[in-house]
């Protein structure tokens, strides 16, 4: 299936190069993201204050991973924390 997300900028910080810079920050995380979880990247809008992206995920993909690479992958996003109670955290 497809989404679609409207990223916003916030308001007071709204100067030409700094929004240039967020969005850029923005589309290097969701090509990392992308990678690591399957899904495509189809469209963009980029407006003044805010972006617009089209995504489409990809399970066809995601078939042909084990749960090792499946796992591996989760963690490159999520990595494992010690808890000072649980023993284990997502942090």
């Amino acid at each position: 299936g497809f989404l679609g997300l409207k990223i916003k900028t916030q308001a007071n910080d709204c100067s030409p190069l700094r929004v240039s810079r967020r969005i850029e920050w923005i589309w290097l995380r969701l090509k990392e993201l992308s990678g690591i979880f399957a899904v495509d990247v189809c469209d963009d809008a980029v407006m003044s204050n805010h972006l617009h992206v089209i995504l489409r995920n990809r399970p066809d993909w995601v078939e042909s991973w084990s749960n090792e690479e499946f796992a591996t992958r989760w963690r490159l996003v999520f990595p494992l924390c010690r808890g000072p109670q649980t023993g284990f955290a997502n942090r």
